[in-house]
C-alpha cells in the first residue's frame, strides 16, 4: 500500500454508486489493516491475545469488528481524530472516476483506456525480495473509488480496485487458445488525500 498526502487529483466525469455490504466490509478491513499509524498496535494485540485461543483467527473477517469493540471505550477520552474516523468508517455512497493523477502519473481504468494511444491501466507491486520464490504482482485497474467520511467531510481516501494476476498460477490457455489470466478482483491499492491538498492543475 502506498499513501500519498498531496499531488493527486481526479479527472473525468464522476459517478455515484453505493457499496454493497461485502464491499464495505472488505474496504474497511483493508484500510484498517494498512493504516499503520492507527491500527498496527491493535493488530499486534489481536494476535497476542487471541491467537492462543484461536490459532486460525482470520483477520479478514474478525479484525474490523474487534477493532471497533476495542476502541469504543476510548473515543470519549482521545483527541486522535484518525482513531475516531476509522471507528466510524466511510459512508456507503462513493464517487468513482475514470482517471486519476498521482505524483505526475496518469492512471486510467481499463475500460477508459480503450481506444487511447497510451495504456495507463497497468499496475505493478514489486516484490520486497528478489529470490527464486518471489514474484512481482501485476494488475489491471478496474475502478477508481473515492471514499468519503461524515466525521471529517473534507477528507477522502482513494482506492484503486484491480484485477490482480496470480504470479503462481500464471497465465493459462483456454480451449480457443486465448490467454486466461488468474485475477483476484477484491484487491485494492490506496491513496489518501484531503480537499485542501487537491486544488491544483
Amino acid at each position: 500500500m502506498r499513501i500519498y498526502f498531496k499531488l493527486c487529483r481526479a479527472n473525468g466525469a464522476s459517478k455515484k454508486r453505493w457499496l454493497s455490504g461485502s464491499e464495505h466490509h472488505i474496504i474497511e478491513t483493508y484500510i484498517l489493516c494498512n493504516f499503520e499509524v492507527v491500527t498496527l498496535s491493535f493488530l499486534n494485540e489481536l494476535y497476542e491475545h487471541h491467537h492462543l485461543e484461536d490459532p486460525n483467527i482470520d483477520v479478514a473477517t474478525k479484525f474490523k469488528d474487534w477493532f471497533k469493540r476495542s476502541v469504543k471505550s476510548e473515543l470519549n477520552y482521545t483527541d486522535n481524530e484518525l482513531l475516531k474516523l476509522h471507528y466510524c468508517g466511510p459512508i456507503l455512497e462513493v464517487t468513482t472516476f475514470p482517471c486519476y493523477f498521482v505524483n505526475g502519473y496518469n492512471f486510467r481504468t481499463g475500460h477508459h483506456s480503450i481506444g487511447k494511444s497510451t495504456m495507463n491501466h497497468g499496475m505493478c507491486v514489486k516484490s520486497l525480495l528478489y529470490t527464486d520464490t518471489d514474484n512481482n504482482f501485476y494488475a489491471i485497474l478496474k475502478e477508481i473509488i473515492q471514499l468519503d467520511y461524515s466525521l471529517i467531510p473534507n477528507m477522502h481516501i482513494i482506492l484503486f480496485k484491480c484485477y490482480w494476476v496470480d504470479p503462481v498460477r500464471g497465465t493459462s490457455r483456454s480451449t480457443n487458445g486465448e490467454s486466461d489470466d488468474e485475477y483476484d478482483e477484491d484487491s485494492f491499492d490506496e491513496d489518501y488525500e484531503t480537499e485542501e491538498e487537491n486544488n491544483y492543475d
